[in-house]
């Protein structure tokens, strides 16, 4: 009876994620919009440097711009669904929607951008295959690092759905056989 309890509070505490918690959330949209700012003011600095494929820096603005727009729409949003005692704003919703499928189809569209520009000239401006060292690496980096992220959010992602899956099939074994 107890090991059916304990899983049965394992199964809540898998519910309640650090992802959860307000200062986990914050310090996640700071750090976002940090990043954000980032690839925004580098794209900007070197709009004009990366001549072997024009469209890097545009990406980076492009990309810091729409990321810095959903993180305040996201915070609006709560706000506007706090006062409004929880309730789901359903247009608020979609428009959330229609930002995350840019995002993802300008991350491909970028993706396509720097990996076919691989390696570009780095020291002569006047070439036909030059890109700035920095807004080259700066974008290669953050695209790379934002598929690993992806992957191992899929792996873990994975993992705790296999774990839970398990766990409750062992919860409802154990309240049929008592």
């Amino acid at each position: 009876m107890a090991e059916t309890s304990d899983r049965a509070q394992l199964l809540q505490n898998m519910k309640n994620t650090p992802f959860q918690n307000k200062c986990c959330k914050a310090t996640s949209a700071i750090l976002s919009i940090l990043l954000a700012l980032t690839t925004l003011v580098i794209g900007s600095v070197y709009l004009n440097e990366c001549t072997k494929q024009r469209m890097i820096p545009i990406y980076l603005i492009v990309m810091g711009c729409v990321t810095i727009v959903y993180i305040i729409f996201n915070v609006i949003m709560k706000s506007v669904s706090c006062v409004e005692n929880n309730e789901d704003w359903l247009p608020g919703d979609v428009i959330k929607g229609i930002i995350i499928f840019f995002q993802f189809s300008w991350f491909i569209a970028g993706s396509v951008w720097i990996f076919s520009t691989f390696q570009p000239n780095y020291n002569d401006p006047k070439s036909g295959d030059y890109c700035h060292k920095v807004v080259y690496l700066y974008a290669f980096s953050i695209t790379v690092i934002a598929y690993i992220f992806v992957g191992l959010m899929c792996i873990i992602g994975s993992c705790c759905a296999l774990c839970a899956a398990s766990l409750a099939r062992n919860a409802a074994d154990d309240q049929s056989e008592s």
